[in-house]
């Protein structure tokens, strides 16, 4: 899962700042703040699910560069406005002292969200009831317009004006999967009532899932389907939105635990509508 940023205590190298802007170059940017052979703050964003929409993957901050978080932020959303970026997203835990000074650059609280943690060994993903639900299958390109209507049906509208309105936003707003990833719709006719996501790393393991308003009684049966397929994982997280109350006490009675509390910023900007030849560094020096 991407994103999950804060204060640290210690400065990283020259060579690490380096390897985190060459991983952005072309897509992205980096900014850093050094003092003498130091950098005392980072930060990196690359886009998520598409050009529109990036994530600020890496805040480095040392105890005597947090003065600069506001610049590094304010650079990053400048070069985001030059490569035609719309959004920009910032996930902190909620009591970090950088929610604050991300509100001052121009990114405000829009979505609050609980991390569980859980053993899919120890859930009841045995349970062969469907509770009457259809099969899961796995998604394809042609199943985005019905899951668009599932985000606008399950997904209160404050959290979709910060995500996205149109179906292009909603897409490239879309966190990025990992390459261990998979996907899968539940339908019922021509409607999209279910969608699970789950992706590896190594031992540990994430699933995402949201249903249909009308169709809530389906989320036991598709957390069991997740947990199923992550059963060989030591553990699994689950980054919840504090909206999606049934799928919070699912994952209760499935023994799941808080880890810890977040918010997701988002910066709305204005792009212009003409197009420009731009250049600029991996890391730039403010």
């Amino acid at each position: 899962m991407a994103g999950l940023t804060g204060i640290n205590s210690y400065p990283i190298s020259v060579i690490q700042a380096t390897r985190v802007g060459m991983s952005v170059r072309g897509c992205g940017s980096a900014a850093a703040v050094s003092s003498g052979n130091r950098v005392i703050a980072l930060a990196s964003a690359q886009p998520r699910s598409g050009p529109g929409s990036w994530e600020i993957t890496h805040l480095y901050v040392s105890q005597d560069g947090e003065e600069h978080v506001s610049s590094l932020l304010n650079a990053i959303s400048q070069a985001a406005i030059a490569q035609r970026c719309h959004r920009v997203f910032l996930r902190l835990l909620r009591e970090d002292p950088l929610v604050d000074i991300a509100r001052q650059s121009g990114f405000f609280p829009r979505i609050p969200e609980t991390l569980y943690a859980g053993s899919p060994a120890t859930s009841d993903s045995n349970d062969s009831r469907t509770n009457g639900c259809d099969p899961m299958t796995e998604e394809t390109q042609v199943d985005s317009h019905d899951l668009f209507r599932l985000y606008n049906a399950a997904t209160p509208s404050e959290v979709r004006y910060a995500v996205g309105m149109t179906m292009d936003q909603w897409l490239s707003s879309r966190e990025r999967a990992n390459r261990r990833s998979s996907a899968y719709v539940m339908r019922r006719q021509d409607l999209a009532i279910g969608y699970l996501r789950t992706s590896r790393s190594f031992s540990k393991s994430w699933l995402e899932a949201s249903a249909h308003p009308d169709h809530l009684r389906c989320m036991p049966f598709m957390l069991r389907v997740g947990l199923e397929k992550l059963r060989s994982s030591q553990l699994t997280y689950c980054m919840l939105p504090d909206y999606q109350v049934d799928l919070r006490c699912i994952l209760v009675d499935s023994e799941f635990q808080e880890v810890s509390h977040y918010i997701t910023l988002v910066n709305t900007m204005t792009v212009k509508a003409i197009d420009e030849i731009r250049h600029r560094a991996a890391v730039p020096s403010i």
